[in-house]
């Protein structure tokens, strides 16, 4: 009599989970944020091309800056392809591979050609199209890793802070790049960026299961259509609409206070450290306190913040500049955290850079609406009411969000996916 299959054997079960992701993983796509903004963001290649500030040379620089966003505009279709397509094996790390041999590709042309401008032009292309790209595949592996295991706020927090720290490291690189030539520089990004691929290579050999592809079952997949009519959607845009609109045009955080003060080395102190500080509070409290409690208190907080900073009050505006950027990065770690939880199966990708690129589209039409008239400050009170006016109407919409959002396990869900 034949042996019949084993019941666990693979394509037996068509719904059948894959094994769960090593909790290193978690880890990878933690380190894969702070590499993708100190290397292939452009952060990095501003200080690179620095030479190109030369009188006459600003519209080069500002010509190469539009050629590296052009990819961010279309974060949403690199999530939909890192969702839906495995790249050598794997829904996202493949990706982190690509993008990363892309950033090494990129500057070791501009170790070795940094004169001419044209491998400039296509340096920046290229890094442009690496930073979206790892960026839609860490934010839907986050997403799938911090809803299996319960643990979206600490990674929501945790990769807001590791990006931001990876900005900040550009800082002693422009003060390196002054005293070295730029084939210095572009080599030590080049190294960086194969971190990434040799960090996957190590835990893939070091377990067995990581090879594993981690496709959600097909059956149990939300289509895109289903997604954008479904009520946590929704709920969910009340909520980043809102937290888009409580903003004030960037004046307000570098130029100074209602009476005319300025105090723009005070402003970046305050901006630099809480966007540090910011991600720790919120990764500390996300383990104690509710979720939708701590999105109103993010919201709030950033009502408070918007007002103080509005108000004509002499001495304070260091202050104020500090309470709004802690406001801001905290908020900003709460936003995130939604976007993973709201996230479908099988979509993780586009439904958290959707709702995160809201956010950003609504910062953007805000501040083209209130910056013709935030330089009379006569109007700096009401415009700083009005955007904390937004706040609270967003903290008032976390009561739209379904239970089910808003719940964390209490512990990971053993044997699923991640």
């Amino acid at each position: 009599m034949a042996e019949l299959p084993s019941a666990y054997a693979p394509g037996i079960i068509s719904d059948e989970p894959a094994p769960p992701r090593p909790p290193q993983r978690a880890t990878t796509f933690l380190i894969a944020a702070f590499v993708a903004t100190l290397v292939a963001s452009g952060t990095m290649l501003q200080v690179g091309a620095g030479s190109l500030e030369a009188p006459g040379e600003q519209r080069k620089l500002s010509f190469l800056f539009g050629i590296a966003a052009i990819p961010i505009a279309l974060l949403p279709l690199w999530a939909c392809l890192t969702d839906a397509l495995a790249l050598w094996g794997s829904r996202r790390e493949g990706y982190l591979v690509l993008t990363s041999l892309m950033a090494t590709t990129a500057w070791v042309a501009i170790a070795f050609a940094n004169t001419h401008y044209a491998v400039w032009i296509a340096a920046a292309a290229v890094l442009g199209l690496a930073s979206s790209v790892s960026r839609a595949a860490i934010t839907g592996a986050l997403a799938e890793i911090g809803q299996r295991r319960g643990v979206t706020g600490p990674l929501a927090a945790a990769y807001i802070g590791l990006s931001r720290l990876g900005a900040a490291a550009v800082i002693p690189l422009t003060v390196m790049n002054t005293l070295a030539p730029i084939s210095l520089l572009a080599d030590l990004a080049a190294g960086l960026s194969l971190t990434v691929p040799l960090l996957i290579l190590a835990f893939a050999v070091g377990d067995a299961s990581s090879a594993v592809a981690v496709a959600a079952p097909v059956a149990a997949r939300i289509t895109i259509p289903r997604f954008l009519r479904s009520r946590p959607f929704w709920a969910a845009l009340a909520v980043v609409v809102s937290a888009g609109l409580a903003t004030v045009p960037n004046e307000l955080r570098i130029g100074g206070g209602a009476d005319g003060a300025s105090a723009p080395w005070t402003a970046q102190a305050a901006l630099e450290g809480s966007l540090i500080g910011a991600p720790i509070i919120y990764l500390l409290l996300s383990r104690r306190v509710g979720f939708a409690a701590l999105l109103r208190i993010s919201l709030v907080v950033k009502a408070l913040a918007l007002v103080a900073a509005a108000l004509p009050a002499s001495g304070a505006t260091g202050v104020a500049f500090f309470a709004r950027a802690g406001a801001n990065s905290l908020l900003s770690c709460a936003l995130m955290d939604l976007a993973l939880r709201v996230a479908p199966r099988g979509r993780e990708a586009f439904g958290a850079i959707l709702l995160a690129g809201i956010t950003q589209v609504m910062i953007i039409v805000s501040n083209a609406i209130e910056s013709p008239v935030f330089y009379d400050h006569d109007w700096l009170l009401l415009v700083g009411c009005l955007a904390a006016g937004a706040a609270v109407a967003g903290a008032l919409a976390v009561a739209l969000l379904p239970s089910t959002i808003c719940e964390t396990p209490a512990r990971p869900v053993i044997g699923s996916l991640p």
